[in-house]
């Protein structure tokens, strides 16, 4: 006869499965996102939420440390929070008429590398004003379209959760990266010191979207050049 543990053991061995089963299913998922293309977005995704996160957390110290009143401060803030609605009001527009979201994302990055070397090396309030105009539309352009890209360019679509959470992740610690490291930056050197850190990091990030546009252009390549050879079978 059977005792009450012994029914209960039994009753906790199908969840076991259960849950092993799901576990298989999440790794078997992560295989669709080793590819090329995908692995550089991930790694461009982290190194775009160390630019966001030291740009934002060193904006408003680095304009008081430079004597900015208050009232210019808060003017930079709200140009700043403005350029971020027009970056995600008009980026589905843009994206439409380019046809193209990996260009986007290119241009995006070269704008705020212009943007940064600018705000460094001209220290006055109306090139400020313009900077920070032109860093809020960039950068909220730059934190949308990695999920975009990474979403087009997914084999499976029912594993875009995974996707998104990687990229989530990958952006995530960023944020603690970019956050300590330009912190660190400005205390020891300056904030235009930081400001450069910044722009050096933008760099790194041209970098790799363009690696990630050759990856993607081999990538269309190839499956253009299966789809003519199925045809012709």
């Amino acid at each position: 006869m059977r005792t009450g543990k012994d029914s209960r053991s039994h009753k906790r061995i199908p969840r076991s499965y259960e849950c092993f089963n799901k576990l298989s299913v999440i790794f078997e998922s992560f295989r669709s996102l080793w590819e090329p293309c995908l692995v550089v977005l991930f790694v461009a995704y982290f190194v775009v939420g160390m630019e966001i996160v030291g740009w934002r957390s060193l904006f408003v110290p680095r304009a008081i440390h430079m004597g900015l009143s208050l009232t210019h401060v808060n003017i930079l803030n709200l140009t700043s929070a403005f350029a971020n609605f027009i970056s995600r009001l008009t980026l589905g527009l843009v994206m439409k008429k380019s046809g193209n979201s990996s260009t986007v994302f290119l241009c995006l990055v070269i704008l705020e590398g212009l943007s940064k070397l600018l705000d460094v090396f001209t220290l006055q309030f109306p090139v400020m004003l313009v900077c920070s105009f032109l860093s809020g539309i960039a950068l909220e352009g730059m934190a949308i379209l990695p999920i975009i890209l990474g979403a087009e360019l997914l084999l499976v679509p029912a594993d875009f959760d995974i996707l998104f959470v990687t990229l989530e992740l990958m952006h995530g610690a960023g944020f603690l990266a970019g956050g300590t490291i330009s912190g660190l930056i400005a205390d020891t050197m300056g904030f235009n010191a930081a400001y450069l850190a910044i722009a050096i990091v933008n760099g790194a990030t041209f970098v790799l979207v363009v690696i990630f546009k050759y990856f993607e252009k081999r990538r269309n390549h190839a499956s253009d050049k299966s789809m003519v050879t199925s045809g012709l079978k």
